[in-house]
């Protein structure tokens, strides 16, 4: 399992979007922006969630992590 904290760790200080998916489904087209901003200031809430998808951003012209949406009970 590869984790958020994984890529602070490994990667330089770079911008980065955190989106959240309800499956593990990478293809799953439905998602939602939870974080913006650069890797060593994600909040340390973010930083043990499991990553399923890392790419880059045409759009947002930056890197994209996408994790599985928590439910309220793994809060």
């Amino acid at each position: 399992m590869v984790t958020i904290q994984d890529f602070i760790d490994n990667n330089e200080n770079v911008p980065i979007i955190i989106e959240s998916k309800q499956t593990k489904d990478r293809h799953d087209p439905l998602s939602k922006k939870v974080w913006k901003g650069r890797l060593d200031e994600i909040p340390v809430s973010l930083r043990n969630l499991e990553v399923i998808s890392a790419g880059f951003g045409l759009a947002a012209q930056c890197n994209v992590l996408v994790v599985v949406e928590r439910s309220e009970s793994n809060v």
